[in-house]
């Protein structure tokens, strides 16, 4: 009897084991005995040995034995159900054994116990077959022989390799001959060591039935008996060619990598998580001085940060530390105590999502920033060399400007005055040339500065039309603008480059188009609390440009091609300025087009809002045009839209009509209306002939007629007409309201012409003459100052400063001068000064001009030896009313 408690897993397993084993026992002992009986063969050990020695079939059924005892220890390990199972096989074991001892009758209860285990067995042995022929691996037993050839291989043989497991198993040295011939001594000499050390491990390529190439894992063990026999080899064959192919890439990838660092001309080295350097390239070890096999393991701060710069460096690493990557310049010190200008990037290095170091890279900035330094200098000299050609170039232009002004107000014949006049023009082109050039270099050389000034954002639109109305009259273009809802009336900002970025653009709408209108557009997006982004539209109908050569548009010296120049003249810097100007007021310029269509250009600027004075509280709703019908006649639809816009929002009752016939037809209709607005040019009925019509049935203080002309329309054209008032194109609002509020409160009697006319009549210059000259260095302000003067009968001389206004004086007398306050080299307030101590008896009258300036200014100019005083924009009123206050120089 056993007194033994019941046994561990693993106790329960050897017992399976040995069961199976003792039961396998039956099969050679039931073999033998069979084998003796059929043969009627004594029984005794001698024949029981000759027939095992001379039937080899009889050494594989002894394997029985063994097999079934690896079985019950395999099926003892896989489940629960067994091992109670063994448990209770053990018991009754023990007490059938005790019972056998007692009687015989025990026996059939344990035959009946044992063909239990055997039923548990087939079944753990199906199990088995189904785990080994399903797991994504051969499994194969072969024998411990020279040859180990094949007992069993698992069916996945023949997907790996193609061949079956018949032919596997049945054909000599098939695995020999599969063997790549570069693996093949390596491998069977593996496997001959293996078979003294009992394990074999190896990875090798096999051939496949198809021609393939794969690779295999083939790990085998020697199991061996409990005296330490060789029993069977127990292995396993994985393909790891995929495994091996990635492998592969992988160590392709390491090797371009590392060829990568050590050829790579920005030094490198990384970094442990302790700030520790790991590695450098030779490019670091180049740039730095150092080899590394000195630096590996020191801290990157402490070998190439200057003290005072390691406090900054340290927050550097920790931002890399935490994800992040960096970009900065700094100086770093080499071996050798130089301090080294470099770009410095940091990144974290993560494999698997783990942060496993740092790498830092430093680009050498030594010789970028010494080309730099002398491109910044050749770029300045270049500039400075050009500013200065530009201005000595202009000053003797000027003398040819003065000396032409001085001659065409000498008696001329017509001729003469004719051959006097292309000189004066041709000298402002050439001066308006040089502009665009000094323009260009002062932008290149960072010398433009923008000022910071209250301005009216309508005034500026309405002088920027009005330096162009002229040219627009002649081709017969309507010029329009519009303000949209929401846009602040007056704004703080650089006035005159916004001037002059509006100007060059209408100037090319004018130059590039034949027929049709020209329209500026203002709207506002809100940014900020105080700022908004002003968006401006220059539309026009003109020849418009090919999509292929937009982009030639804004470059310097550049215009779409080589026959526009020639037709229309130019220096292609124009937008270019303009481009520049934009984006130093913090916005973009773009353009539309399409050709024989039209262009629209379109720009944006920032722009803070400055306090509205009173000045346009009259574009509020004036009581006295509420409810007023307004009959509109213009063929422009532009126009029409424009005055509708402005009238409706003033309470007005606008109708539109687009031609001649078609307002008659509303007035026979029997339409009333209070006012009527005609535009003087339109086809098939212009506007001079429509009034006539509507006069002979309705007389002028029934139904005032307002004409809609151009600038320069003439009076004696319309004698036979009475209008109630004159408009000039573009519409102004102010002007517009101010018109139409005085006919219907009927402050006035009916005039023949507006201020408007009167303030452009050439017969100001004649009958008050005067010798003016222009002092400004903007070339904007200056195209706007000659020609307002050149309207009102003047032509003037220009100086761009004060030195040169000092220059002027000095070759002739003037009566008047037309000072700009802030100007380069002398600004006007110091030129003034000059001017009242050169020339204490004889000194012109001086009338200072600047931006809408704040309250005190003008006392401050006056105190300081100016005469006058006008506020940029400067508005024709002012600028007559200044003029008419001063008088000719009596003869010396």
């Amino acid at each position: 009897m056993s007194n033994n408690p019941i046994r561990t897993h693993h106790k329960q397993s050897m017992t399976l084991a040995a069961a199976g084993a003792l039961f396998g026992l039956i099969f050679p002992i039931a073999a033998l005995l069979i084998e003796i009986w059929f043969r009627s063969l004594p029984f005794t050990w001698e024949t029981i040995g000759q027939l095992i020695a001379g039937h080899p079939v009889f050494w594989v059924v002894c394997l029985a034995p063994f097999v079934l005892g690896i079985t019950g220890h395999i099926i003892g390990k896989r489940g629960d159900y067994l091992y109670e199972m063994s448990i209770s096989l053990e018991r009754l074991v023990q007490e059938r054994t005790r019972a056998l001892k007692e009687t015989n009758l025990a026996l059939e209860n344990e035959i009946a116990e044992r063909k239990t285990v055997e039923a548990a067995l087939k079944e753990s042995e199906a199990k088995f077959r189904t785990l080994v022929e399903n797991i994504p691996a051969v499994v194969y037993l072969d024998n411990p022989d020279e040859f180990s050839t094949n007992i069993y291989t698992s069916p996945q043989i023949e997907n790996l390799l193609g061949y079956t497991v018949e032919e596997w198993r049945n054909i000599p040295d098939l695995w020999i001959q599969l063997l790549h011939p570069d693996d093949r001594a390596r491998v069977l000499a593996e496997n001959q060591r293996a078979h003294a050390e009992g394990r074999f491990h190896s990875e090798y390529r096999l051939q496949t039935r198809d021609g393939r190439t794969i690779w295999l894992q083939d790990d085998a063990l020697l199991i061996r008996d409990p005296g330490g026999k060789p029993l069977y080899w127990q292995g396993v064959l994985l393909d790891i060619t995929g495994h091996k192919q990635t492998e592969f890439e992988t160590l392709q990838q390491k090797k371009y990598f590392e060829t990568l660092l050590q050829i790579n001309p920005i030094a490198i080295v990384t970094l442990d998580l302790d700030h520790q350097i790991t590695a450098c390239n030779p490019a670091f070890e180049q740039l730095f001085g150092y080899t590394q096999g000195e630096i590996v393991g020191k801290k990157i701060d402490e070998i190439i940060v200057p003290e005072e710069k390691r406090e900054q460096a340290f927050l550097y690493t920790q931002k890399v530390e935490f994800g992040q990557v960096v970009h900065a310049l700094g100086k770093r010190r080499a071996k050798d105590g130089r301090l080294i200008d470099v770009e410095i990037f940091g990144a974290p290095v993560v494999v698997n999502g783990e942060q496993v170091g740092i790498v830092g890279l430093y680009h050498d900035l030594t010789e970028l920033i010494r080309a730099q330094r002398e491109a910044e200098a050749a770029a300045k000299a270049k500039s400075e060399f050009l500013a200065n050609m530009s201005h000595e170039i202009r000053t003797p232009l000027n003398a040819i400007v003065g000396m032409t002004s001085l001659l065409l107000s000498t008696p001329l014949n017509a001729e003469q005055q004719d051959y006097a006049e292309t000189i004066r023009n041709s000298s402002d082109a050439l001066l308006y040339i040089i502009n665009d050039i000094l323009d260009f270099s002062k932008i290149e050389a960072g010398k433009m500065q923008l000022e910071q000034h209250p301005f009216y954002l309508s005034d500026c639109i309405e002088t920027a039309l009005d330096l162009v109305a002229a040219s627009a009259n002649q081709k017969g273009l309507d010029l329009a603008y519009t303000i949209q809802e929401g846009v602040p009336p007056k704004l703080t900002g650089d006035v005159t480059r916004l001037r002059q970025v509006l100007i060059n653009l209408l100037s090319n709408a004018v130059k590039f188009t034949e027929k049709g209108e020209i329209v500026v557009s203002v709207s506002a997006k809100q940014v900020q609390e105080d700022t908004f982004e002003l968006l401006f539209s220059v539309r026009d109908t003109g020849i418009g440009i090919p999509p292929d050569r937009l982009d030639r548009l804004f470059q310097a010296f550049s215009q779409v091609d080589t026959s526009t120049t020639r037709k229309y003249g130019g220096t292609g810097l124009g937008l270019t300025i303009s481009k520049r100007l934009v984006e130093m007021m913090g916005g973009k310029i773009w353009v539309e087009s399409q050709v024989g269509v039209g262009s629209t250009f379109s720009f944006t600027i920032l722009a803070t809002t400055a306090v509205a004075t009173a000045r346009l509280s009259g574009l509020g709703q004036p009581p006295s045009l509420n409810g007023k019908r307004l009959l509109i006649v213009d063929d422009n639809v532009t126009n029409r839209l424009i005055l509708e816009r402005h009238t409706r929002k003033w309470g007005m009752l606008p109708v539109q009509a687009e031609s001649g016939p078609a307002a008659l037809k509303m007035l026979e209709d029997g339409e009333r209306f209070d006012l009527a607005i005609l535009d003087m040019h339109m086809p098939d009925m212009d506007g001079l002939t429509l009034a006539g019509i509507i006069q002979q049935k309705y007389p002028p203080d029934v139904l005032p007629l307002i004409m809609l002309t151009s600038l320069g329309y003439k009076q004696e054209d319309v004698e036979k007409v009475s209008f109630a008032a004159y408009l000039t194109k573009p519409i102004k609002p102010a002007q517009l309201q101010s018109v139409l509020t005085s006919i219907i409160q009927k402050h006035a009697e009916p005039v023949k012409k507006t201020a408007t006319l009167a303030q452009l009549d050439e017969s100001l210059g004649h009958e008050h003459h005067l010798r003016i000259l222009l002092v400004e260095d903007n070339p904007v302000n200056q195209k706007v100052a000659i020609n307002l003067l050149k309207r009102l009968g003047y032509l003037a001389d220009v100086s761009s400063n004060g030195l040169e206004a000092l220059e002027a004086l000095e070759r002739q007398e003037y009566d008047v001068i037309l000072m700009d306050v802030q100007m380069p080299e002398m600004d006007g307030v110091t030129a003034t000064a000059h001017i009242r101590q050169r020339y204490p008896q004889r000194a012109p009258r001086i009338i200072a001009m600047t931006a809408d300036a704040l309250e005190g200014d003008r006392e401050r100019y006056l105190e300081a030896g100016m005469d006058d005083y006008i506020s940029k924009p400067v508005r024709v009123e002012e600028l007559i009313q200044a003029l008419q206050k001063c008088r000719p120089l009596p003869p010396a």
